[in-house]
């Protein structure tokens, strides 16, 4: 993960997601692009008034982002690579974009919890980009604060895991982080599992378990696997990122796993907006 794109409005909860991503492209030796994108304001009134033109407008927005560039080198002291990226549209769009144009790695955004409205408006924008961009996304809730990252989460429910290409990425980040992996179960506490899903645990477990035969990881990294069952999955994740000191929650989005139902957009809210701690999001065909 060499190139970090991180959306910004230059708000207090996008300037966090910045302030997060810059701490962990220390570790993993990564590039930032910054991405700000305005869109056009439409007058909603019959009075004529003087609107500013998109070249007007992009030069304004340039020179609020040269200047944000300018304050994080300083306070980085030019320790971190970063490039400032404005464009006119939506924000999904441009990100987008922006992933296939930089060859980006890796999407850091920020998200709020300041009410419902903010809630469905922000928690809605990053579910589409979680969603449907084939890129990793951490999600940085307004107020986690970057720590070193020496436990990591993976909940998933086993389905279909041994197909799914995120196991390579999530080996790869582990190493890269040299954390410990923590596996999680969950499921529902009256669920029976099918014969799939327990050969799909067995692989995983086996991969993990033979993790000292993937080249370049070290031999220090070690892994443990818990069951974690609750009626209410979204609850069931958040007690156990309390319970065992998780700093970094890693999950599939896909399409027919169960875990799927967290990605519709009232789950992910819960998700990011009720936890102190990021969530990755980590896709099969990336």
């Amino acid at each position: 993960m060499k190139n970090i794109l991180v959306p910004t409005d230059f708000s207090a909860t996008a300037r966090n997601a910045v302030n997060y991503a810059i701490e962990l492209a220390k570790i993993i030796k990564a590039e930032i692009t910054l991405l700000h994108v305005f869109d056009v304001p439409v007058a909603i009134t019959d009075v004529s008034v003087v609107m500013p033109s998109p070249s007007e407008l992009e030069h304004v927005h340039k020179h609020m982002l040269n200047n944000y560039e300018k304050e994080l080198k300083g306070k980085t002291n030019n320790g971190v690579a970063i490039k400032g990226v404005v464009k006119m549209g939506y924000v999904f769009d441009e990100i987008k974009n922006a992933v296939r144009e930089n060859k980006i790695d890796l999407i850091v955004m920020g998200i709020t919890g300041a009410g419902k409205l903010t809630e469905l408006l922000i928690g809605s924008n990053a579910t589409r980009v979680i969603k449907k961009i084939d890129c990793p996304t951490i999600v940085v809730p307004e107020k986690a604060k970057f720590v070193q990252l020496k436990k990591v989460a993976f909940a998933c429910d086993y389905n279909g895991v041994e197909e799914s290409k995120a196991v390579d990425q999530l080996v790869d980040f582990v190493k890269l982080l040299k954390a410990q992996l923590v596996i999680v179960n969950i499921g529902k506490p009256t669920k029976v599992p099918a014969y799939s899903e327990d050969l799909s645990g067995k692989f995983l477990e086996y991969v993990f378990e033979n993790v000292d035969e993937f080249p370049d990881i070290p031999s220090d990294v070690d892994y443990s696997v818990y069951q974690q069952k609750d009626d209410d999955v979204v609850v069931g994740i958040n007690r156990f990122v309390d319970k065992h000191g998780v700093d970094l929650l890693v999950m599939i989005p896909r399409k027919h796993s169960m875990l799927s139902s967290l990605f519709h957009e009232s789950n992910t809210q819960r998700m990011a907006f009720h936890t102190h701690v990021p969530l990755l999001a980590l896709h099969e065909e990336h």
